[in-house]
């Protein structure tokens, strides 16, 4: 048996929390008939326990509490007595803010991008060069690096070469219910929603999600109307005001983070999703929309043009014109074709918890 220690810290605030939580799950759930692992899951017991994870597998998983979330003072402090509490484990942490206190001399980590490190104005110098370290340090020690795409582990190998041989592939998945009918929206959604077509955004609103390009397609495309789905950063202030100067915000909805259900029903109501990303080491929005049938445009930047393949238009980031012709002809487009649900049916969370079992038994 293979003890394994799941770091969950932080199972719900982003992108990533989605990917890490819905892995954790499909991990857990496998662990019912492969009996190779004995599972432990670290991470808040509050939210954990509201996530219903104590029903993810029918075996007997461990839970400790781990709080604090990433990138925190709190988690590094509990780090020492959660390490203690879990006792000798090969660890997997889903993303680069290893603790900084005695790593486990056996411990996978997922590296979904560089954003911090290559990407202009993605953050503070200072923040760059403490991020750049801290992957490193990450990526240095592990016994294995996992990526989401290729275009990932090209940037990591650069970044990293020590860490080239140690590279392994697990793209995330997509919840089987993004295929399924969504529940209805609620009221003052769905009014915004009745009024027009309306591209939709999902994703943290940081500068490198380009969404400032959003105002100028609304100034393009008469009629068009926008909601944008995510935790709000500084950087958006500027978003905001360019659409009230261009007089186009009365056109948009702007919520924060929405649950799984409102999730699907907005991708069902839409009339495309609008990714026009400046840099993506994965694109879950993408997989999550072609799942439910709704047209896609996204940004040729990063990995996008890997996750999308032929199910989506691909645009320059700088493509203002290019990107206003696409969310028109999506609007008048039918929903997506058979062989593009097909192609993101087979990208399931199991398929995806079966890969990272395999590295893991590759380490132990």
């Amino acid at each position: 048996m293979i003890p394994v220690a799941f770091d969950l810290r932080d199972p719900t605030r982003s992108g990533i929390a989605r990917v890490a939580q819905s892995l954790a799950r499909a991990f857990a759930q496998r662990t019912d008939t492969d009996r190779r692992f004995d599972l432990t899951i670290c991470g808040p017991l509050d939210q954990l326990q509201q996530l219903g994870a104590a029903g993810w597998s029918t075996r007997d998983i461990r839970f400790i509490d781990w709080p604090g979330g990433r990138y925190s003072a709190e988690s590094q402090v509990a780090w020492r007595s959660v390490r203690q509490r879990v006792g000798d484990a090969l660890w997997y942490f889903p993303h680069w803010d290893v603790p900084w206190y005695s790593l486990p001399e056996r411990y996978v980590v997922t590296v979904f991008d560089l954003i911090l490190v290559n990407v202009p104005g993605a953050t503070t110098p200072m923040r760059r060069a403490v991020a750049a370290r801290w992957i490193r340090r990450a990526v240095n020690g592990a016994s294995r690096v996992v990526v989401a795409a290729d275009h990932a582990a090209s940037e990591l190998a650069a970044f990293a070469p020590a860490s080239a041989s140690k590279i392994r592939k697990v793209p995330a998945g997509v919840d089987a219910t993004f295929f399924e009918q969504a529940p209805a929206l609620p009221p003052e959604i769905q009014a915004f929603a009745d009024a027009g077509p309306f591209m939709l955004s999902v994703g943290n609103r940081k500068r490198h999600k380009n969404l400032s390009i959003g105002v100028d397609v609304l100034t393009r495309v008469p009629g068009v109307r926008w909601i944008v789905v995510g935790e709000a950063f500084s950087e958006w202030s500027e978003v905001e005001r360019r659409a009230n100067e261009a007089g186009v915000a009365s056109r948009m909805l702007v919520l924060g983070q929405q649950p799984d259900g409102v999730l699907r029903a907005l991708y069902r109501a839409a009339a495309c999703v609008f990714f026009p990303s400046r840099a993506e080491g994965y694109g879950l929005p993408v997989i999550e929309a072609i799942a439910a049938g709704t047209p896609v445009v996204c940004s040729n930047a990063g990995s996008l043009p890997e996750v999308a393949g032929d199910c989506a238009t691909l645009c320059d980031p700088d493509d203002v014109a290019g990107f206003a012709k696409a969310v028109e002809r999506a609007i008048a487009q039918p929903r997506q074709t058979d062989p593009c649900l097909a192609r993101v049916r087979a990208m399931t969370w199991s398929a995806s918890a079966e890969r990272l079992a395999a590295v893991l038994a590759e380490v132990a």
